[in-house]
């Protein structure tokens, strides 16, 4: 299976002792033997420009917000509705997630409920999936609207729509499932001005937690390789 990346950032340069790049990070995570990722720069106006380049496609993780009023963003946006309405299966991860809701016809909003860091737990019923599900995330955005038609699938008091899924074919995780805790840990310090001393302790802390980061990421292969199944046109 050839899962196109939308890759809508990089790894800053003093993380790339812990991740050379963000496909890598990708790679690590999701290539498995007959999945193979094919890397797209968003940030360069690299899109697809037919849906059926790939069998699958995710969009991964970014420092933007989905409602910056940037011209990738847009590019991108519309770039979604197109893989959308051709029922072409998609994953989002963190912004790619906001993007899929945002695009979609949901909302995506700085959340009042501060900073989500470190091992966060949720409420999922997903039979494939651990429950509660425990992932690490690194966000202030989060999606507080989800679009028509969308199921939710994961959930907690402070990130209400932590993972959905829409019409079967395509699926978002707030969480971060190609990060691992040691670069977690080095991203939470090197932001403790900017968050707060107190939350980057306790979110540090979480850090030796389980976490289902495999677990979600398998699932999300799984998700999308049933979903390469159906070509049903989507109105």
């Amino acid at each position: 299976m050839r899962l196109g990346l939308l890759r809508c950032d990089e790894v800053d340069e003093r993380f790339r002792h812990l991740a050379p790049s963000a496909l890598a990070m990708y790679r690590r995570t999701f290539e498995t033997d007959d999945v193979s990722l094919v890397d797209y720069d968003v940030l360069a106006g690299e899109l697809p420009a037919d849906p059926a380049e790939c069998n699958a496609w995710m969009i991964t993780g970014s420092r933007a917000s989905v409602y910056d009023d940037d011209p990738w963003i847009r590019a991108l946006s519309t770039t979604v509705r197109l893989l959308h309405r051709a029922r072409a299966p998609m994953i989002g991860i963190c912004f790619g997630h906001q993007l899929l809701a945002h695009a979609l016809g949901g909302e995506t909003a700085r959340s009042e409920r501060g900073w989500g860091i470190g091992v966060r737990r949720f409420r999922t019923d997903v039979p494939e999936l651990p429950s509660p599900v425990n992932l690490l995330m690194s966000h202030q955005d989060q999606v507080v609207r989800l679009p028509p038609s969308a199921r939710l699938l994961a959930y907690s008091d402070y990130c209400p729509n932590a993972i959905f899924a829409i019409d079967g074919h395509a699926v978002g995780v707030q969480g971060h499932p190609e990060f691992t805790p040691e670069y977690m840990a080095a991203l939470l310090r090197s932001r403790t001005e900017r968050i707060g001393a107190e939350p980057v302790a306790r979110a540090l802390d979480s850090l030796d937690d389980e976490i289902h980061g495999r677990e979600v990421a398998a699932w999300l292969i799984d998700f999308v390789r049933r979903a390469a199944g159906d070509t049903t046109p989507h109105d």
